[in-house]
Order: structure tokens, then C-alpha cells, then sequence
């Protein structure tokens, strides 16, 4: 098929999708990420930005929840600190989950400073599938 003849048809596949399709498609979609060690930490703040970045896809809003063993990263004095810090200032929305803390003897006090505390990882990850996030579990 010629070029021409290519361009024409997908001019008319184009006017042929509702226009809601395309703005949703543009707009990007919300992720969040469910992580247990600071590695993955890591990658979902990377992930994150390059999704934002519109490297291959599309993402607005990013929630990064933590737990397990990992929400020990999330400590003021963590190495991790100034990473999470940077991604914070980015917007990433840091949540870490409660029982996870209660577990690791942690007080939600020795956090850094923005990260959330909420009551249970798993269910926070679910609320937020239903709310329309994509999900990914590392």
C-alpha cells in the first residue's frame, strides 16, 4: 500500500474514534506501585519519572506504596532519603502502610516529613484500582 493511500486511512480511523477515547489517551493514565525493599523504591520512583517524562507511556498521577521490611527506607535518617525528598517535591505521593510499621516497631514519626501513613498497604492499593489507578506490584 502507498503512503499516500496509508496516511489517508488512518486520517479516517482517526475521525472514525470518539473524541473521548483520544483526550483519555492523552491525558495519561495514574499508576501506583507496591513495594517491599528499598531496590524497588528505587524503581518506582525511576518508572515514575520516565512515565511522566512520556517515554513509551503516559502517567499523571504516582502513588508509591511501601511495605513490609521496606518501609524502613522511609526513615528520616535512611539512605534513601534524599531520593525520596526529590520525589516527593515531584509530586510522587509516598504512603507507607501502617501495619507494616506496627511490625518493624516504627512510629510514624520517624518517617520523613510528606510520606502518609495509611492503615494497611493492601487495601490502599486495592482503593486505589478502584479509583482508576493502574497497578503494579514489585
Amino acid at each position: 500500500m502507498k503512503t499516500p493511500v496509508r496516511a489517508a486511512l488512518f486520517a479516517i480511523l482517526l475521525a472514525l474514534l470518539p473524541t473521548s477515547l483520544l483526550a483519555d489517551a492523552a491525558k495519561g493514565h495514574d499508576a501506583a506501585f507496591l513495594v517491599r525493599t528499598p531496590q524497588h523504591i528505587k524503581a518506582a520512583i525511576k518508572t515514575g519519572r520516565e512515565t511522566r517524562a512520556g517515554h513509551g507511556f503516559q502517567t499523571n498521577r504516582i502513588a508509591i506504596v511501601v511495605c513490609g521490611k521496606g518501609v524502613n527506607a522511609l526513615r528520616k535518617e535512611s539512605e534513601l532519603a534524599p531520593v525520596l525528598r526529590k520525589a516527593m517535591s515531584e509530586k510522587v505521593d509516598i504512603k507507607a502502610c501502617g501495619m507494616s510499621l506496627d511490625n518493624q516497631k516504627l512510629r510514624p514519626a520517624a518517617l520523613l516529613d510528606g510520606i502518609k501513613v495509611v492503615p494497611n498497604g493492601l487495601t490502599e492499593m486495592l482503593r486505589l484500582q478502584a479509583a482508576g489507578y493502574l497497578t503494579v506490584d514489585l
